[in-house]
């Protein structure tokens, strides 16, 4: 059986905030959530749209001199988190 694009994404997503948790540590990938998402929210707020389509939309908005795959892996570990808070519950408590 073939997982779906859907899964897929979201295997990738998932990968890529473990990833970050690896490279930056719990805390600075919650200090990495705390600085991508008021602009996650405020894509979503001015096109009505989902964290997933705000995610697209920040990335397809980097000037091409500015891309890179670091970023496009962050902020898919950032939409992870937004979607599916797992250390964002921990930083509360």
């Amino acid at each position: 059986m073939k997982a779906s694009n859907s899964q897929k994404i979201a295997l990738k997503m998932v990968t890529c905030r473990d990833q970050q948790v690896q490279l930056s540590g719990i805390q600075g990938f919650i200090t990495k959530v705390k600085q991508w998402r008021p602009l996650f929210d405020e894509v979503i707020k001015k096109k009505g749209c989902s964290v997933l389509e705000a995610l697209f939309d920040l990335i397809d908005g980097v000037p091409s001199n500015k891309k890179s795959p670091w970023l496009t892996q962050a902020l898919f570990a950032v939409a992870c988190e937004i979607m599916e808070p797992k250390y964002l519950t921990r930083a509360k408590g």
